[in-house]
């Protein structure tokens, strides 16, 4: 049920990490939310629907916290960078290993 899924993951994920601070709202908690147009109740894709977002006590709109998101591209680049990296690297360890066999 949509209830499931929201309980999943926020209090339930909090207790899997034995975490009490987390997946509750109540004093000394850490406390990010979303906040909805829409009753995720009702249909669990309404979780889209996101008026607000408060992080580390400061609240944002959507456009401001996707603002921050890299484009697609920029992804790509730093994929393609430390891929090359951690591929060259591992060459260079196992080709290490082996010398020594």
């Amino acid at each position: 049920t949509e209830l499931e899924a929201i309980q999943a993951s926020t209090v339930k994920a909090a207790r899997a990490l034995k975490e009490e601070r987390l997946g509750v709202i109540k004093e000394s908690a850490y406390a990010d939310l979303l906040i909805l147009n829409s009753n995720p109740l009702e249909n669990i894709e309404q979780t889209k629907d996101i008026y607000k977002v408060m992080k580390g006590g400061v609240l944002y709109n959507q456009q401001e916290i996707l603002g921050s998101v890299p484009s697609k591209e920029e992804v790509m680049a730093i994929l393609e960078r430390f891929m090359g990296e951690y591929v060259d690297e591992t060459l260079l360890f196992i080709e290490e290993k082996i010398s020594k066999l």
